[in-house]
């Protein structure tokens, strides 16, 4: 029963995916200002593991004008990614915050977990495509969240060094203040 109760919930959550996916797809994001700094606060809170042996450091966030829903969602999935892919280390750091490059805001999410090779990077936001099949998961995360970073008019790209963790950057067509 328990395998059954687990293959329903990973079916669910992979049409759930599926749904956003396709979503993102069609039409413009509606674009509200908003405070990104309790949002992802909030999501910590949420996603955090009582078994999570490290540390989530979120430095300071500017406000946006994007959609929040979508947004949300970028953090969830990178956040949780994050946390699971650092979670096989003695002591995991997760940390998210902002820089500015070349007068542009570039948004970042951190972990020194199991990280890619340079080969993996390649395809890495394709959807269905996992390399870490120890880690649960269905291969539509960063696919996810690459779909929302183009629906704002941004760019994404990672920096990995295999097991020494990744580095998620992105940046959002928007207007921000500090």
């Amino acid at each position: 029963m328990d395998i059954i109760s687990e293959t329903c919930s990973s079916m669910s959550q992979l049409l759930k995916d599926l749904l956003l996916f396709s979503k993102l797809s069609a039409g413009q994001v509606e674009k509200k200002n908003f405070e990104l700094l309790p949002l992802v606060e909030n999501i910590i809170k949420t996603i955090k593991p009582n078994t999570h042996n490290g540390e989530v450091i979120i430095y300071p966030l500017p406000s946006v004008n994007a959609n929040e829903s979508a947004i949300k969602q970028l953090y969830i999935n990178l956040l949780s990614n994050a946390i699971k892919y650092s979670s096989k280390k003695e002591f995991s750091i997760v940390e998210t915050g902002v820089l500015e490059s070349n007068k542009q805001l570039v948004f970042y999410v951190k972990d020194n977990g199991v990280g890619l090779n340079a080969q993996q990077l390649k395809t890495i936001f394709t959807p269905f495509k996992r390399y870490h099949h120890d880690f649960e998961g269905n291969g539509m995360g960063l696919a996810i969240v690459k779909r929302i970073v183009d629906k704002h008019g941004g760019k994404i790209w990672l920096e990995s060094i295999e097991n020494e963790g990744l580095t998620v950057y992105f940046t959002l067509n928007s207007e921000y203040s500090l």
